[in-house]
């Protein structure tokens, strides 16, 4: 079952793919449309659309401006190998984000990786604990070790929760009575598990990695702005605004603004920050007057501590 979120995601990805599509449906994703808004509200149906409006008027700026031409067709993209059809040659959906898929007259194809939020920024990328360690070569899983060590620890305190899966332990967090419990979790085991996990990562990537190490991981395993990659470029759109509105986009660049890019050119720098729970700046440049803040990285449960995947959320 689609969660409220995948459900606005999806509203909103093929309202935008509708406008750039001359207002008509691509494909067969009207049914995908109404569906999913037989599910949510009204007041959310006309969030995802003002917001999606507001993209698709920052992406005509965008192309204007760079001269790239006008859209002639969209597509949306949420089903695996949809792009490699549409453009003949194969593209690895698993790293290049494209959610909207842009048929320009000039015969270019142009990718928008879309978000949607009430207000802010979001992440641009939020892998799982497994993937990060596959991507880093981990085969010892170090990152996975740590929590399953502190998870044991709190079913230990806790037998409660000494059941077979993450969804019956989630399923009993939630529940009113075990509010005490949960907070008393997250004081005394999530923070220091958190700790644990910064710690253990930073150490890797400053100590254990090459410097080529470091710009592949965050170039293509982070930001997916590596050549192979970008073989279709694509755009970071992120709508914004509640109710009625107003609506806005920012857009993110990563032809002209490329911050792997500037990573490879003066190299990775790495700072634990002690302001944020479980964050790691990325910055371009090490030391001296060179360094520049880029993006962060953040260890995240997707929900409940000790009860839902662990993700690390590049933002």
């Amino acid at each position: 079952m689609s969660t409220a979120n995948t459900l606005g995601a999806d509203i909103n990805e093929i309202w935008l793919a509708y406008l750039l599509n001359n207002n008509s449906f691509p494909g067969t994703s009207s049914q995908d449309y109404n569906t999913r808004i037989s599910q949510v509200t009204t007041q959310e149906i006309t969030q995802q659309q003002g917001r999606a409006k507001a993209c698709y008027d920052r992406f005509l700026l965008f192309l204007s401006r760079q001269g790239l031409g006008n859209p002639v067709a969209a597509h949306w993209t949420a089903r695996s190998g949809t792009m490699t059809s549409i453009v003949g040659f194969p593209v690895d959906q698993t790293k290049n984000p494209t959610d909207v898929l842009v048929e320009l007259d000039s015969g270019q194809f142009y990718g928008i990786s879309l978000k949607s939020v009430k207000s802010g920024k979001t992440g641009f990328k939020n892998p799982g604990i497994g993937t990060i360690e596959s991507d880093l070569g981990l085969t010892s899983k170090p990152f996975s070790a740590i929590i399953e060590k502190y998870k044991k620890q709190v079913i230990a305190a806790y037998p409660v929760l000494n059941v077979s899966s993450d969804t019956q332990r989630k399923n009993i967090l939630q529940q009113p009575k075990n509010k005490v419990i949960k907070d008393a979790i997250y004081a005394t085991y999530a923070k220091e598990c958190y700790k644990e996990l910064t710690e253990a990562l930073y150490n890797h990537l400053t100590n254990n990695m090459l410097p080529w190490e470091q710009k592949v991981f965050l170039g293509h395993s982070l930001m997916n702005e590596d050549e192979e990659t970008m073989k279709v470029p694509y755009v970071k759109l992120t709508g914004s605004g509640t109710g009625t509105g107003p609506f806005r986009a920012s857009l993110y660049d990563p032809v002209a603004s490329s911050k792997a890019k500037k990573i490879a050119a003066r190299g990775a720098g790495f700072a634990i920050d002690t302001g944020k729970q479980g964050t790691i700046k990325v910055n371009a440049g090490k030391t001296g007057e060179r360094v520049k803040y880029m993006f962060s990285i953040r260890w995240k449960w997707s929900s409940t501590s000790f009860a839902s995947p662990m993700k690390l959320s590049a933002e």
